[in-house]
């Protein structure tokens, strides 16, 4: 149950089975079965309740089960940007550390020479 409407079908379904178990007819007019006298409820013996319980706790599963794939999703996600960035970061200070090194050894060079020129 992923969508909407399915989520509507199961509120649906709930308001029926509260309705059905809310309707006083339901306790009082009595049906012939096999000679007996027998209420919708006792013929019924819980059958939408359970029903209608199995459909909650398979969209509360689903929902479970979303939110996990949802979160580690989005940590991997999270992670690779990270990672991504750490490696960005890594590779800017390599390259000003290679850069600071040509500028230092630039002017040692140039610092020799003038002193190989003054001798």
């Amino acid at each position: 149950m992923n969508s909407i409407e399915e989520y509507q079908n199961v509120v649906e379904l709930l308001k029926k089975a509260l309705e059905f178990y809310a309707n006083k007819n339901n306790y009082i007019d009595c049906q012939h079965i096999h000679y007996e006298l027998f209420s919708l409820i006792e013929m019924d013996a819980g059958n939408q309740a359970r029903f209608a319980l199995d459909k909650i706790q398979e969209l509360e599963n689903l929902n479970k089960v979303m939110e996990e794939n949802f979160m580690k999703e989005i940590t991997d996600k999270v992670n690779n940007v990270i990672d991504d960035e750490d490696n960005a970061v890594i590779k800017s200070i390599k390259e000003i550390k290679d850069i600071n090194n040509e500028i230092l050894n630039h002017k040692y060079n140039s610092n020799n020479d003038e002193n190989n020129n003054v001798q």
